[in-house]
């Protein structure tokens, strides 16, 4: 069974009035979307629709669209119209798709780029008339509720709701005054902004939730308005809502987006439906929608889903919000020494975030070197970049920075690191093939000296066949193994060294010394020979390793990482599936052939292409910010980029795991590029997705 989202609820619902008030309330008004995104509390872009409704009868009248909680925010001297905002229910919002097997729920497993919303916003709202239909929502589940005590599972949700340690329920039960008048004192505390005692007010798609409030002398007006506004005077004056909504990370999007794809759903057999949608929306035949919305809006009813945030001069602004203000990792309880935000000019920065303990704040800023290369790749990626990020709506700044930091110099796009092999690896390798692997990922080493230091562990003086930067302990940390003859022993401890060839190593994990040569298993990069040769080696003269041996190796799910973005096969792989469900035709538009079944058809010649690369590294980007909650912050990004998810890691500048300084090389990229595109003449072509305040 799909499931099911109380979306449109039909008039014969349960619950009294239903969404088509609210549907009515669109149909009789003015919509229009605003040509320029304004800031509507100095804290971010709103993207809503602005509607201007008749003051006639109750066609202004609100209901909630989705099940959800709702509490109050008063308006300001910058946002001068109170807003109610409704919290999804996390079962319905659900979560998005996922990356392989991992499915979506609620309204997460739509097919959609975006994921699911998360808060809806009602801008300019009637204080009284909120504060009223709350009163009559709450007195009516109250009287439910105390005719049906036995089964609270039946009760209206509004009844749990939190009035100090106590339920509503409990606490309408234990009232000293008449019921109604604790509910008047609790609904109009809460329009008042008092409302400690009933902050939040769960709700129901459907449930009558207030009205429009008259519009502001400060609102643009429609030039051809349908009925007369009325002047500031005027009883009958106009009423004006501005509806929001905004995703996970708190970015508005355009409401018709999701409106789109719940409304499209009612036409889908329920066998087969994503998510039931329980509404009035067909015509007789049940071929075609028919419901307010889609006479208002007719690309409600249309095959192309409106785009979930409208480009304004050609780019699509992505708004900084929270992102402004210094915050540390994780947002609510940072556990990094530094803290950073985007500054106004969407520029990356970082601070101390206290006094002790003293760490040092990396240089972050834009250098020559950093604008050479994010010249470098534009000239060579940008039309690739642009037409990925704007598809699949990532700033082109994060795309830029993080593949700054992947490539290499001289950005070859069929360049390829080969992992040590796992413990899991080596179970899924023939012998022989596994001992090849090795001696192509290790660089050799002869051992000048072998001194017991217990049973199983060893101090191991060596020199390699060429030279290595290895600081102190960095094998260590890496986890990294050596070839020791049939032995694979762990490495404990290593000397450091800048170009050297001579190293102490410590091992623990092996018995007697066999020959006296290792092979340090710390990876290897090369580049896919051009074109593809299967007989050649990998590693001529170091290994027997066959390029064909390296396409069974990638085939078997070893870690091998390809291209401009060096994305991972298996993680590249993993998001094709996701891709497809949500968006099955950017293969063809962009021109580029599906990939491959079998992961070794990555290496053999797929992932190397740069615009492939490019579009699957964003992909994954992309699919991070919906599920694993990047925000498009910097650092949250390259942590679930670089290790595969924004894993915490206490006592660190950014408080997240890495391999590298991975946010001290991205960030100078970022912010070349921030200052080439905000420059006199940026190159072309322009970046259709940005970052800005």
């Amino acid at each position: 069974m799909p499931p099911t989202v109380r979306f449109a609820t039909p008039v014969a619902d349960r619950r009294a009035g239903g969404y088509d008030d609210f549907a009515n309330a669109l149909a009789r008004g003015r919509p229009f979307r605003q040509p320029v995104l304004t800031p509507p509390d100095g804290a971010g872009f709103s993207a809503g629709l602005e509607l201007f409704l008749s003051s006639a009868g109750d066609v202004a009248a609100l209901a909630a669209v989705l099940d959800g909680t709702l509490t109050w925010r008063a308006g300001t001297a910058e946002a001068p119209g109170d807003r109610l905002v409704l919290e999804v229910a996390a079962d319905v919002a659900g979560r998005p798709r996922g990356v392989g097997r991992v499915r979506g729920t609620g309204l997460g497993a739509l097919a959609l780029v975006e994921g699911p919303p998360r808060v809806v916003e009602y801008e300019n709202v009637d204080a009284a008339a909120v504060a009223a239909a709350l009163h009559d929502l709450i007195a009516a589940a109250y009287a439910a509720a105390q005719a049906d005590p036995r089964h609270p599972a039946r009760w209206h949700p509004v009844m749990s709701a939190r009035v100090g340690r106590r339920t509503l329920k409990r606490h309408l039960d234990g009232r000293r005054a008449t019921a109604d008048a604790e509910i008047t004192r609790l609904t109009t505390a809460f329009t008042a902004g008092a409302g400690a005692q009933l902050a939040a007010v769960p709700v129901l798609a459907g449930d009558r939730i207030g009205r429009a409030a008259a519009y502001l002398t400060a609102d643009p007006l429609p030039a051809a308005p349908p009925f007369p506004l009325g002047a500031a005077d005027d009883p009958a004056r106009a009423r004006r809502l501005t509806l929001i909504v905004r995703d996970a990370a708190g970015t508005p999007l355009d409401p018709l987006h999701h409106l789109h794809a719940l409304l499209a759903e009612a036409l889908v057999p329920a066998a087969t439906a994503t998510v039931e949608v329980l509404t009035d929306v067909l015509d007789a035949g049940a071929t075609a929608l028919a419901h307010p919305l889609v006479t208002l809006l007719p690309e409600l009813a249309g095959a192309d889903r409106p785009p979930a945030r409208r480009p304004v001069g050609g780019v699509t602004p992505l708004p900084l919000g929270p992102l402004n203000a210094f915050h540390g990792f994780p947002p609510a309880a940072p556990v990094s020494q530094l803290e950073w935000r985007y500054d106004d000019a969407a520029a990356f920065e970082a601070r101390r975030r206290r006094p002790r303990p003293v760490v040092a704040v990396p240089a972050l800023g834009t250098t020559i070197a950093a604008t050479d290369r994010v010249t470098t790749i534009w000239q060579r990626h940008g039309a690739a970049i642009v037409d990925v990020c704007d598809r699949l709506q990532l700033p082109c700044e994060l795309a830029v920075s993080l593949l700054a930091v992947e490539s290499t110099a001289d950005l070859d796009e069929r360049i390829a690191r080969f992992e040590p092999l796992t413990a899991t690896d080596r179970t899924r390798l023939p012998a022989a093939l596994e001992t090849a692997y090795d001696r192509m990922v290790g660089p050799r080493a002869t051992v000048d000296a072998a001194v017991p230091l217990g049973p199983a562990s060893w101090r191991l003086d060596v020199t390699l066949d060429g030279t290595r930067t290895w600081p102190e302990n960095a094998l260590a940390q890496r986890g990294r193994l050596v070839a020791w003859d049939g032995a694979r022993p762990r490495v404990i401890a290593n000397t450091g060294g800048a170009s050297t060839s001579a190293y102490t190593i410590t091992v623990a994990g092996v018995g007697p010394p066999a020959p006296a040569e290792i092979w340090v298993l710390d990876g290897h990069t090369t580049s896919v020979p051009d074109p593809w040769n299967a007989a050649a080696l990998v590693r001529p003269g170091a290994s027997t390793l066959t390029w064909a041996d390296a396409v069974t190796a990638a085939t078997a799910g070893v870690r091998i990482s390809v291209g401009v973005l060096q994305t991972l096969i298996e993680t590249g792989a993993s998001v094709v599936p996701w891709l497809d469900a949500v968006d099955p035709d950017v293969w063809a538009d962009l021109g580029i052939p599906h990939p491959p079944a079998a992961l070794g058809g990555y290496l053999q010649d797929w992932l190397v292409v740069a615009r492939h690369s490019i579009l699957l590294g964003v992909a994954y980007m992309r699919w991070a910010y919906n599920v694993q909650g990047t925000r498009f912050d910097l650092p949250v990004v390259g942590s679930a980029y670089n290790h595969g998810n924004p894993a915490r890691r206490s006592g660190t500048r950014w408080g997240l795991q890495y391999h590298g300084q991975y946010v001290e090389r991205a960030a100078p990229h970022l912010n070349a590029f921030r200052a080439l595109f905000d420059g006199a003449a940026p190159p072309a072509p322009a970046p259709s997705v940005r970052l800005m305040r």
